[in-house]
């Protein structure tokens, strides 16, 4: 559940993501590593006209593919919907582009991102999934006086404070491991 201060304006970004927590409703358990590979293992997940493979880890999958944005988007809809895995469109992600795609999929709760971007060689695309968990870091306390970069999803919060990095990775930590 990596953390990450950018200095300057001390923004504090929370990347991880989910389904419910702990304001107004009871918290979700985080689901475990083992739970989360036996929901999808990446490694088994077919690869699209794999050119070179970067990273091949049962949460977290990157590889170049011989295809297009939309050839890939089209591929992984089809095997993440026949796995019973839904597309949240627009939740967390910004709009298609020729050159980028980000999109979400949920299933039991938990969130899998897919993004896509052209690679500067013709007809060749990179391609990452990474599951996301189940935990909804939208709704983790935020740092203190903390001002909304954009509106927090379950899958991101950034927020910019006056708060010392450390001040602010105090209250992320404690929000974290609140959540398990």
């Amino acid at each position: 559940m990596p953390i990450f201060a950018r200095f300057g304006s001390w923004a504090v970004m929370l990347a991880v993501a989910g389904a419910a927590s702990a304001r107004e409703e009871k918290p979700v358990t985080p689901a475990s590593s083992r739970e989360v590979v036996k929901l999808l293992d990446l490694r088994a997940l077919p690869k699209l006209n794999v050119d070179r493979e970067f990273s091949s880890l049962p949460t977290a999958l990157s590889y170049f593919a011989k295809s297009s944005i939309p050839g890939a988007i089209a591929f992984y809809n089809a095997e993440l919907g026949g796995q019973g895995w839904k597309e949240t469109k627009g939740v967390g992600t910004s709009p298609d582009t020729k050159d980028y795609a980000d999109h979400t999929y949920e299933k039991a709760g938990h969130r899998l991102r897919m993004t896509l971007g052209a690679s500067g060689d013709e007809g060749m695309i990179s391609v990452s999934l990474y599951h996301m968990g189940n935990v909804d870091v939208s709704r983790l306390t935020k740092p203190p006086e903390g001002k909304p970069l954009a509106p927090p999803v379950a899958t991101s919060a950034q927020y910019d404070t006056p708060a010392t990095v450390k001040a602010a990775t105090e209250v992320c930590v404690k929000a974290l491991t609140a959540e398990g």
